[in-house]
């Protein structure tokens, strides 16, 4: 438990929302029944070594710096 509270409390502020549109400013003030309930979901993936499909999902958007832009990248 006191690893999910660790990992909440440094959870970065101001980030992109992610396909669940969850910030980590919202997590950080949900409090200790999400915190518990983080706590459960981990433990059961832990003990059954497997995650939702959903898990597997993220959005990738390149930022292209200075310089010569890839063409169709992918």
């Amino acid at each position: 438990m006191d690893e999910v509270k660790t990992v909440i409390n440094t959870l970065k502020n101001n980030k992109t929302l992610g396909e669940d549109n969850i910030n980590s400013e919202l997590i950080k003030l949900a409090g200790k029944q999400l915190t518990t309930e983080i706590h459960k979901l981990t433990y059961i993936v832990w003990i059954r070594e497997k995650i939702s499909m959903d898990w597997n999902l993220a959005i990738t958007c390149p930022i292209f710096k200075k310089g010569v832009k890839v063409e169709n990248y992918r």
